[in-house]
């Protein structure tokens, strides 16, 4: 599970919460059926008792310990039982000629790879994960992503991650928890999440940079027809004519051409007229946005930008499919 949202929105809370190092006003906390937290009932569980592992954004290594003793803290058997569990974990992480080091001659992705393995030496009943990847480099952070999800793979403990990025995101999750102003939003798999946001907000959140407001004309085969500007937009289901909706449209998902290419080669429903007023890049891709007589972006690649020869005033058409709009009813559910 991974828990997805902006900077302040109570994320780091959540996990302090469940590993027990704060405690919530009130509420419950329960996991697998054992209660670690109840305010009725008086019960919080000291945090060394909750078999709860948790990898804090800054790792919380002790400096004067070694690489093998920061991982046997908090192991509990005997000597020879806590050696092999440290050496088992040294080698899952990949860091057993490091044992004998302290943090400080460590590098960042080495030492998160220490707090992994301490956080997982205990066996614990759930893995938590804070931002473990914000102070690293970005070629590091790839690595170490692909390191977790194999780490989280083979030792098959449930894990929750928090993060603000949606690559990671979108790298790691089985489900996604969005969480804004110290509220769960939604809660889905990535696809649902990504392509069909709750709300306004939520939607933003995700990437969708198209968001206009329109009016159902008509549902054909439930299929809707809605009303933006002056143009009618063909995508999006579960609502009925008249209602007033929100069009969401991804970026990726809006092709261009030019004025004088034909839409018949394409499966795609809808063709809008639109003026580039905008070009900016986006890593490797380039950002466009349009005026259709509404905003539309659409995310290229370089090639796409020479090809088309775009400048701001360039006359194009935006094509998308029907399957890629995503309609969130104002003051109902999304669909």
């Amino acid at each position: 599970m991974v828990i997805i949202g902006p900077s302040g929105s109570g994320k780091t809370l959540v996990l302090r919460t469940i590993a027990g190092v704060l405690s919530p006003d009130r509420g419950r906390i329960l996991l697998n059926g054992r209660t670690l937290f109840d305010s009725e009932r008086h019960i919080n569980v000291p945090a060394q008792d909750r078999r709860v592992g948790y990898v804090p954004q800054d790792y919380a290594l002790f400096p004067h310990l070694t690489v093998e003793a920061n991982i046997g803290y908090g192991l509990r058997g005997s000597s020879s039982e806590n050696r092999a569990r440290i050496a088992e974990m040294l080698d899952l992480v990949g860091l057993t000629t490091q044992r004998q080091l302290r943090p400080r001659s460590l590098s960042g992705g080495q030492r998160q790879r220490v707090a992994l393995a301490r956080a997982l030496a205990v066996r614990p009943d759930l893995l938590l994960l804070d931002e473990p990847f914000s102070a690293l480099d970005a070629p590091t952070r790839m690595s170490l992503l692909e390191d977790v999800r194999g780490l989280i793979a083979a030792t098959r403990i449930p894990t929750v991650f928090v993060t603000h990025d949606r690559n990671e995101a979108l790298q790691l999750a089985e489900y996604l928890a969005v969480l804004m102003s110290g509220r769960i939003r939604q809660v889905g798999t990535p696809s649902e999440v990504f392509g069909c946001p709750a709300d306004e907000d939520v939607a933003n959140f995700v990437g969708v940079e198209t968001i206009t407001p329109g009016r159902v004309r008509a549902v054909e085969d439930g299929v809707a027809l809605v009303e933006v500007g002056t143009h009618l937009v063909e995508g999006g289901a579960g609502v009925g004519p008249g209602d007033e909706v929100l069009v969401c449209l991804r970026p990726e998902d809006v092709v261009l051409g030019s004025r004088t290419e034909s839409g018949a080669a394409t499966s795609a429903r809808n063709h809008l007229p639109a003026r580039v007023t905008r070009i900016v890049a986006s890593g490797p891709y380039i950002r466009v946005e349009l005026d259709a007589g509404f905003t539309i972006v659409s995310l290229i690649t370089k090639h796409a930008l020479a090809d088309l020869k775009l400048v701001p005033g360039s006359e194009v058409v935006a094509t998308f499919k029907a399957a890629t709009i995503h309609l969130i009813r104002k003051g109902g559910a999304s669909s």
